[in-house]
């Protein structure tokens, strides 16, 4: 058995969009048709998206979703990350952290100027299985606060372009607060939670 798809192309992206399966041809004739009525009231000519039918069989059909699945499942995998190597980075990067602040006196940071007026620490992550490449600290110190932000590298694949994303939520707390937090079950959860939310928005992105 055949069926008549339509599928429209968005002009302005150059990327095609399914937009309905049919028993016959007039009523993909039809659905084209309303589709082309709809984009003319909102799309400016020169950039309006187009349309066409395309005839497809059951097998057709049947082999192009097990291409699907396929794709879906390794998309899936370059997503995806080990929870304990993430758990040793993060760990190596709260360590850096505390090393780097106990023999930092801020008073020094004080008399540079912005850019000079922060600590970075970076951890790199070698495991290709991964789909992130490095983690991160980035420290302001201002007025007895330490101000960090925390951002992740993520690795570019087949399916995905790699880079970099910060977090919009930073953790702020006097230095010595700080300096104690680093060395907690609680600071570990903060930053593994704070970045697998970073992954999960990257990919959702």
């Amino acid at each position: 058995m055949k069926y008549y798809e339509v599928w429209g192309q968005d002009t302005f992206a150059g990327e095609d969009y399914f937009c309905g399966r049919y028993l016959t041809r007039q009523e993909a004739v039809e659905a084209l048709l309303q589709k082309e009525k709809e984009v003319e009231k909102t799309q400016d000519e020169e950039i309006r998206d187009t349309y066409s039918i395309t005839v497809i069989t059951e097998n057709e059909i049947e082999e192009r979703e097990k291409e699907q699945n396929r794709i879906n499942i390794e998309k899936a995998a370059e997503a995806s990350f080990n929870v304990k190597h993430l758990t040793l980075h993060i760990r190596e990067l709260l360590r850096l952290f505390k090393n780097a602040w106990e023999k930092t006196d801020p008073i020094d940071l004080l008399r540079k100027n912005e850019e000079e007026n922060k600590l970075i620490q970076e951890v790199t992550c070698n495991n290709e299985e991964d789909c992130f490449s490095q983690i991160g600290f980035s420290t302001f110190h201002s007025n007895g606060w330490l101000i960090v932000s925390i951002n992740v590298t993520v690795r570019s694949g087949k399916y995905f372009h790699g880079g970099r994303i910060t977090s919009n939520h930073v953790f702020i707390n006097s230095r010595r607060a700080m300096l104690e937090w680093a060395d907690t079950k609680e600071a570990l959860d903060d930053c593994t939670n704070k970045i697998k939310e970073l992954i999960k928005t990257f990919y959702k992105d």
